[in-house]
């Protein structure tokens, strides 16, 4: 028992001497590692986080994206639909002005009213163009904007994935280092214990 006690003791001491200052500074490098895998893992968790939200705003602008082209599809069917009434306007236009030049003198002054009330319903019909072609340019302007916003969220999104692959990269080299510190504590411990016995 004594001399169990007594081989113990040189061994331990021997492994302190010649193992001391390598365990500690392997042990010193196992907690530096595992605080630095801490910090990735919570990196990459903001980055995962803030991938999700740009995921979800582009998701937004497509879906504002398709609005605002519905509302043109709309602004254009309005358009063409103001431009047939004012064709059709003029049309009846010209063929009451064909009419004026035919008709007795005693319908003279009905044919003028009629003229002045086409007249006024031609130049409501192109007021009604040109509001509708402003709102067909505000949707127009509006999707142009609109794909901007999406092409810069796409670029974000790319950084912020060349960053997460970064810094998964990272964290595969800390666990292969954290894994060799750890085999070569094991393969010490075995040497020690075979020093140990051998010494009985």
């Amino acid at each position: 028992m004594n001399k169990k006690i007594i081989a113990g003791s040189i061994v331990a001491g021997a492994l302190f001497m010649g193992f001391g200052a390598g365990a500690y500074s392997l042990a010193d490098s196992y907690w530096e590692g595992h605080q630095s895998i801490l910090n990735i893992n919570k990196n990459l968790d903001t980055l995962a986080s803030r991938v999700k939200d740009k995921d979800a705003q582009i998701s937004d602008l497509n879906t504002k994206l398709e609005q605002a082209k519905q509302e043109a599809d709309s602004a254009n069917a309005s358009l063409n639909d103001a431009k047939n009434q004012v064709n059709a306007q003029r049309q009846q236009y010209e063929a009451l002005k064909n009419q004026k030049d035919t008709e007795e003198a005693n319908l003279q002054k009905q044919i003028q009213q009629k003229i002045a009330e086409t007249q006024q319903a031609i130049n409501d019909g192109d007021a009604k163009v040109r509001a509708k072609q402003q709102e067909l340019d505000k949707a127009n302007q509006t999707i142009s904007d609109l794909n901007n916003k999406i092409s810069n969220l796409t670029n974000q999104v790319s950084d912020l994935n060349k960053k997460v692959n970064a810094s998964n990269s990272k964290n595969a080299d800390l666990k292969d280092k954290l894994n060799q510190a750890l085999k070569d504590v094991k393969e010490t411990e075995q040497k020690s214990n075979q020093i140990v016995e051998q010494t009985k």
